[in-house]
């Protein structure tokens, strides 16, 4: 009776020590998982703080050049707006000044025409000034033309081909040209119908 109750306390002591040994294991083995845990968050919160910190260490050097680059290529827009509306009154000049031009040149031509044939009517021998009757000075130019001093009969078909005339309302009447005796004996030829505030003289 003895031995048996000797075996039972045997046994319950072996299962005992086997519990606690499996407890033992156990706990360390939660506690060698919780150690590695640690481990890897460690490791993840170090590489996360490392990558932040490449990420925000922008070099010096590069900032600098970046500023640098934008305030050095400023954005005019004031000046682009200007050539703009330059160019454009340059490409589309007005048609009105265009044509005054272009009427004040062939004036400048014509009157040009009729002091040549004059000075070269003078020169021939025999020739005067006074054949082409009074020709009054220039403080009162006297108007070319039938109504005026009529040059056509010295002139036309051998210094001229034909009389010309101001073409905003020239006539043979009044060619729209004047003729004048200048104060230093010089003859003067003008178109007083010039356009866009020019004078149109020549005198010889």
């Amino acid at each position: 009776m003895k031995n048996k109750i000797k075996n039972k306390k045997f046994i319950l002591v072996g299962a005992l020590i086997s519990v606690l040994v499996l407890v033992a294991i156990i706990i360390g083995a939660w506690l060698i998982l919780k150690d590695d845990d640690k481990s890897d968050t460690n490791k993840e919160t170090a590489t996360a703080a490392e990558e932040n910190s490449q990420e925000e260490s922008v070099p010096t050097d590069e900032i600098i050049e970046e500023e640098a680059e934008e305030e050095a290529e400023p954005v005019n827009t004031t000046s682009n707006e200007e050539e703009t509306v330059e160019e454009a009154s340059d490409d589309e000049p007005e048609p009105i000044n265009s044509f005054a031009k272009a009427r004040n040149s062939q004036r400048q031509a014509e009157i040009g025409m009729i002091l040549a044939a004059v000075s070269q009517y003078i020169v021939e021998p025999g020739n005067s000034i006074d054949d082409f009757g009074v020709i009054n000075s220039c403080s009162n130019p006297s108007p070319i033309g039938t109504g005026g001093v009529d040059l056509a009969d010295q002139l036309v078909n051998i210094y001229l081909s034909e009389m010309p005339q101001d073409s905003q309302g020239g006539t043979d009447q009044d060619t729209g040209y004047t003729i004048c005796n200048t104060a230093d004996g010089k003859i003067q030829i003008e178109a007083p119908n010039a356009e866009a505030g020019e004078e149109i003289i020549v005198s010889r």
